[in-house]
């Protein structure tokens, strides 16, 4: 009977010794889940951040976006001016070809007359 007791009791101290390994194996597990738990707090401040940071720089970005294409309307606006006066201007010069080679032809023929 007491070999057995001695046995029962030996047991029992297998399973409290087994008991204790749990218990910091746990402690440990615990630890590692509040270290994971900080870094996570961490990663999902910079998210925030880099957030905030991609949203001005999408701003920044469309406001010059709308610059560049402000000074392209404005440039498309005075080379559509240019190319009206310029349309004039080949007009202008072809009307007064047209009335100096009518001149040229008169002086040639008063020339002619003369001579």
């Amino acid at each position: 009977m007491e070999a057995i007791l001695k046995e029962i009791l030996t047991k029992l101290g297998d399973l409290d010794n087994g008991f204790q390994e749990i218990r910091v194996e746990l402690q440990e597990v615990k630890s590692d889940q509040k270290s994971m738990y900080a870094e996570l707090q961490e990663v999902k401040t910079e998210l925030r951040s880099n957030g905030e940071k991609i949203d001005n720089l999408t701003n920044e970005i469309r406001s010059h976006f709308k610059q560049v294409e402000d000074r392209l309307d404005e440039h498309q606006s005075i080379f559509t001016v240019i190319s009206d006066e310029m349309k004039t201007i080949k007009a202008d010069i072809s009307y007064l070809g047209g009335k100096v080679g009518i001149h040229d032809m008169k002086l040639n023929a008063l020339f002619k007359m003369n001579s």
